[in-house]
């Protein structure tokens, strides 16, 4: 399967994608942004669970990785991250050929996803590993100015891609006289479930998680699909 997590900075996007079945996260954010949530969760095997990326190789090398220790679930952090690395690697194959090339001809980016589309192909199909992206909020920007709206940084065409698609937030909840912050996933899309059907489920709200052998919360998105868990990667 493969899902998007969307979210503001701190909401939860890394941290629920790491209560996925056996996953690995692939970080390539500017500052390695995720390290410490690994180790928070891992604390025993983080080493061998986080990987810097800063080529879109090295993201092809973690998903042998993955295939070779029997991981079961790929995190990419982030979507937008994961463009921009392909399409650097992209460039200098050009560059090869000519050196004053600065950039990608706009018709040139169907070979950047061409290969990416190789990479997700080979995961979910060949390898049967579950792909999780993140994907960050910014300031939306038209003509060089801002909307001031906030827009989902994902990676292109995810609508069409991602089997699931979630948008978390964080929410507070009155419990007879106290107030609880929860993690709630709004349901943007859901591939197998059709958004007419009485099954389909437009919102999950995740109870605090911080015991990823449990599989509670990656359960609870299991569950929102209705089919069999043979077709997810346990």
């Amino acid at each position: 399967m493969i899902v998007e997590l969307i979210a503001e900075s701190g909401d939860g996007k890394t941290h629920l994608s790491l209560l996925f079945s056996n996953p690995v996260l692939a970080d390539l954010t500017e500052m390695g942004e995720s390290i410490e949530i690994v180790r928070k969760l891992y604390p025993n095997d983080w080493k061998e669970r986080y990987f810097r990326c800063k080529k879109f190789q090295d993201v092809r090398n973690v998903l042998n990785q993955c295939q070779a220790d029997g991981r079961k679930t790929l995190i990419i952090e982030t979507g937008h991250h994961l463009r921009y690395v392909a399409g650097l690697e992209a460039l200098e194959d050009l560059q090869k050929d000519k050196k004053s090339r600065k950039n990608l001809h706009p018709t040139e980016w169907r070979y950047v996803n061409e290969e990416v589309a190789k990479l997700l192909s080979k995961a979910k199909e060949e390898m049967k590993i579950n792909l999780v992206f993140t994907a960050q909020m910014d300031l939306e920007w038209v003509g060089g100015k801002s909307t001031g709206k906030r827009k989902n940084q994902s990676y292109p065409k995810m609508g069409h891609i991602a089997d699931i698609r979630m948008f978390l937030k964080i929410k507070d909840f009155k419990e007879g006289e106290i107030t609880v912050s929860k993690r709630v996933g709004q349901v943007i899309k859901i591939r197998l479930v059709d958004k007419l059907s009485e099954d389909y489920t437009k919102e999950i709200i995740f109870e605090s998680d911080n015991d990823p052998k449990k599989l509670t919360s990656f359960k609870k998105i299991l569950a929102i699909t209705k089919i069999d868990e043979s077709r997810w990667v346990m």
